[in-house]
């Protein structure tokens, strides 16, 4: 009788801890800022370029323009090259969020061939101005392309000055991409702010996105917002119930794969996941069209959730059940959410765990021995520049008074079958400041990181 109440009063334990948690986090997990109403202008904006499975040939542009969806839509698209102009029809799709509708459209381009092509978007008569993008000659050329953690911005001017340094520093780029948490919000005032201090990069330069937690509206069951794969047309390649959100990008010398760790929400979906991430990281084909030839491209993976967590009070303990066991066989794994920068320990081999923030927002760093290499308190990009036998990643540190400051330095190597990860000589001095949003307090946490950060630099 004794032992029953024991186990009862464990359980009811249990419970009130749980029904606490649920009230001091209710916010957290389960509010939902208002989404203020909103217009759509008539005439093409937001216009987006990504790629297709194959990034040497395939290109699909989108764009959004008014709520009429049975207005004729099209792209004029010429190749500068010989100058022949040729017209693709849009598929176009009414799309309502929680305060307002939009017709979102878009075309996909297929049989590419290396070159400048021009174009412009018409939805009702209405064109957009022309843009410009360039399919590189594989043959001759590498890829560099930017990297961005969370940005998550609220004010657009902080926003703009934050992509006006990216673009500046690394002026040559063959596109972006983004570990998620791109918006702060999932409404449209926070998609407008990310458009505008794109200042019109996204129709011009392909864009790879990872969708993070700020682009799910919370919930006991979260979703995605309804706008998302309209704005970031991504290839079909992944698991059926992960179709545009988790999906790989085949370059000539890399294999980018893209992971939707928030839509991990039911024990099947570790399960489906984890076998298509093992598949692609080993094989050039996937499951639909199978065949036993090793994938021997450059391995990428971008994710939202770091398996290896550098923030305090931020692990993801299913996510690393999951998928630690298989990304052991990528050459680099960039995750976000932490909003730090974060580097953990790799022996000088594959693959190298990298967490990068591009946000004015920073939490507290764990300061764990385990991270070679840390940063906090301010923002952060990165310029990956990859051909057949090296790749190089290189990260930057944005501060507003001394500019951009190289924070790491990273060179991956193949030598046969061997991938050997070098280190810059001379980096600075790692920068670990009180995250702004901390000072004042004398909390455990920011104790705990205080004494852990002293004892690190010891």
């Amino acid at each position: 009788m004794k032992k029953r109440t024991g186990w009862l009063i464990v359980f009811l334990l249990i419970l009130a801890a749980g029904i606490t948690l649920c009230v001091l986090r209710w916010d957290a997990w389960f509010t939902n800022p208002a989404e203020p109403l909103y217009d759509v202008p008539a005439e093409p904006h937001n216009i987006v370029l990504t790629f297709g499975a194959d990034a040497a040939t395939e290109r699909c542009i989108s764009w959004r323009a008014g709520q009429d969806a049975t207005l004729v839509s099209r792209l004029l698209l010429t190749n500068k090259q010989n100058g022949i102009t040729d017209t693709f029809p849009a598929v176009s799709a009414l799309v309502a969020s929680r305060s307002g509708e939009a017709v979102f459209h878009q075309v996909q381009l297929n049989a590419l061939r290396p070159g400048r092509y021009a174009y412009t978007v018409e939805t009702g008569g209405r064109r957009s101005q022309q843009q410009h993008f360039e399919v590189p000659d594989y043959s001759s050329d590498r890829d560099t392309f930017l990297l961005f953690g969370d940005l998550q911005y609220t004010a657009l001017d902080e926003a703009t000055r934050f992509m006006e340094t990216a673009f500046m520093t690394v002026p040559e780029v063959d596109f972006c991409a983004y570990i998620g948490d791109i918006i702060e919000r999932p409404t449209d005032d926070y998609w407008q702010l990310f458009f505008s201090s794109m200042d019109g990069r996204t129709a011009c330069l392909p864009q790879v996105a990872t969708l993070g937690n700020h682009e799910y509206l919370k919930g006991v069951r979260k979703h995605y917002d309804v706008r998302w794969p309209y704005i970031f047309v991504n290839p079909e390649n992944g698991p059926e119930r992960f179709l545009g959100r988790s999906f790989f990008v085949d370059f000539p010398f890399m294999r980018l794969i893209v992971l939707d760790t928030d839509a991990l929400q039911r024990v099947s979906d570790y399960t489906v996941l984890r076998t298509w991430l093992t598949q692609v990281l080993h094989y050039e084909s996937t499951q639909w069209n199978r065949t036993d030839k090793q994938n021997d491209r450059w391995k990428v993976v971008l994710m939202h959730h770091p398996v290896y967590s550098a923030g305090m009070g931020r692990d993801n303990p299913t996510v690393a059940w999951a998928l630690s066991y298989a990304l052991h066989h990528a050459d680099l794994v960039v995750a976000g959410h932490d909003h730090n920068y974060a580097r953990h320990r790799h022996h000088g081999s594959t693959p190298a765990f990298v967490i990068l923030s591009s946000s004015a927002k920073s939490y507290l760093p764990k300061c764990s021995p385990v991270e070679e290499r840390l940063g906090s308190n301010h923002a952060f990009f990165s310029r990956v520049i990859i051909d057949d036998d090296t790749l190089a990643m290189r990260t930057y540190l944005v501060d507003s008074l001394s500019g951009p400051l190289v924070y790491d330095d990273l060179l991956f190597v193949k030598n046969g079958d061997e991938t050997t990860v070098l280190q810059a000589d001379s980096l600075p001095a790692e920068r670990l400041e009180l995250p702004a949003r901390y000072e004042g307090r004398s909390d455990m946490s920011v104790r705990r990181f205080l004494n852990r950060r002293n004892a690190r630099f010891e």
